[in-house]
């Protein structure tokens, strides 16, 4: 038993070892003073927690290698003893300091504004705050300028659990939203097994494999705290349900993840259009309405003014800062150019998004979850102009429910290859690294894309993995 989880276990030590060097960030943090500049102007993150670059991309290039030897090894085994282990890596990963990103101090400070100040969080801005520099709960938030973009679901959980938590402390505060993500992690690895297994019996295993051990999910969930966990969750209950002809409450939690995180609602069409095609056409209108109902019903107590749709525009926008429409900025084009590509790559994500449909229409049960995965992946990369890495959580949560699609191939290596970006982005500075993330998912999608040219491009093989 231990010879054949010996990978597993070297894992959780090498997630334990950044764990232990980055208690030195939180020890830093602990002694900040509400006169100090905020901790992200401070230190470089990786040279500072773990004396080098170096080894911070040793321990992930390992990881990434342990896990491509355990998809390609794979054995089934119970849910209880996956979880067990996916519970082991994320205990060694919780304490590692976020390195990947600064959203975690972004959600203590919506909560302060909230809970504290009594504020709107999407009218509120940081900077509204009287000098907001002496506030240690607000002083080390990265976007002072903008408002919160999570739904709703997530600004009453952040405040409950600032009002709980918060007392305590910033540092029990910010630990607190890293224990939510591995507990969802935990819980999105599970939905992951129960949607493979009502797809196909005996598919649930290896599903829960590829997602709960995965580091990329690992290290953004539960190392950097992000709360798209919990999104996640509520989508895959939410087709969970309606797989299993339980289309109503299916709606119902397909409603709440998109007021979790917009983004969400792009699986919502074809949820619907699925509906519409097994002739039950007024079961989807009402299902549409119910998603309507529960959008209006939890944004209410935030509707003042614009609030709303300042909230919309800051989660659909993007960001210029790591999209492919930066380019013309290195070739001294002006703005405008700017923004005319990225009206053509909004004009292609629609075409790319019918296509899907399309296809969802005339495909079975695995190609709902295929084509859902692929519509992200069509939006980041098209729609929204902007990859985060953490984004890409979304369609491997979706597609390792059907394990032998060659695009879940692809979105699994995608994952790599973006843990491995991180290791690129702290041993170099600058924008070029942005664009190195943008095409490293861009790349893979355009071979594949041509690779299935006159085949059936969502149909299922049974290739490797990895």
């Amino acid at each position: 038993m231990v010879k054949r989880y010996t990978g597993r276990l070297l894992s959780a030590v090498l997630w334990l070892s950044l764990s232990l060097a980055g208690l030195r960030g939180w020890g830093f943090l602990r002694s900040l003073r509400t006169g100090d500049p905020p901790v992200w102007r401070m230190y470089d993150p990786a040279s500072f927690l773990y004396g080098s670059w170096p080894y911070f991309a040793v321990v992930m290039v390992l990881n990434v290698g342990l896990y491509i030897w355990e998809v390609n090894y794979y054995k089934p085994e119970p849910l209880k003893r996956i979880l067990f282990w996916v519970g082991m890596l994320g205990l060694a990963a919780l304490a590692l300091y976020p390195v990947g990103s600064k959203d975690l101090f972004g959600y203590a400070a919506y909560a302060r504004l909230h809970a504290h100040y009594g504020m709107n969080p999407y009218l509120a801005r940081v900077a509204d705050v009287v000098a907001f520099r002496k506030d240690l709960f607000l002083k080390n938030m990265f976007w002072v300028q903008h408002g919160t973009p999570y739904g709703p679901l997530w600004t009453w959980l952040a405040f409950a659990t600032y009002r709980m938590i918060a007392p305590f402390g910033l540092l029990p505060l910010l630990f607190s939203y890293k224990i939510i993500g591995l507990l969802a992690h935990l819980l999105v690895t599970a939905m992951a097994y129960r949607v493979g297994e009502v797809l196909s019996p005996g598919r649930g295993p290896q599903a829960a494999v590829l997602y709960g051990l995965n580091p990329l999910a690992i290290f953004e969930l539960v190392a950097n705290g992000h709360n798209d966990g919990l999104g996640l969750l509520l989508l895959l209950v939410s087709l969970w349900l309606v797989l299993r002809a339980r289309r109503g409450e299916g709606f119902l939690f397909a409603g709440l993840a998109n007021v979790y995180k917009l983004s969400a609602g792009l699986v919502v069409p074809f949820m619907l259009w699925m509906t519409v095609r097994k002739g039950k056409w007024r079961m989807a209108v009402a299902g549409a309405g119910v998603i309507v109902l529960v959008f209006i019903t939890m944004y209410l107590p935030f509707w003042n003014g614009g609030a709303i749709f300042t909230g919309l525009l800051t989660t659909v926008g993007g960001y210029y800062s790591n999209s492919l429409p930066v380019l013309p900025y290195f070739l001294g084009y002006p703005k405008e150019l700017v923004s005319c590509f990225h009206l053509a790559g909004l004009l292609a994500f629609i075409l790319c998004y019918i296509l899907l449909l399309y296809r969802t229409g005339r495909g079975n049960r695995d190609t709902l979850l295929v084509a859902s995965g692929l519509g992200f992946i069509a939006y980041f990369l098209l729609g929204a102009g902007v990859v985060h890495r953490w984004y890409y959580l979304w369609p491997l949560a979706l597609m390792v429910a059907v394990p032998r699609s060659p695009w879940t191939r692809m979105v699994v290596w995608q994952t790599l290859l973006l843990v491995l970006s991180y290791t690129l982005m702290f041993a170099l500075k600058g924008r070029v690294i942005d664009l190195f993330t943008y095409f490293s998912v861009l790349v893979p999608v355009i071979i594949m894309a041509v690779r299935r040219l006159g085949r059936n491009p969502l149909r299922c093989t049974q290739e490797k993995l990895v």
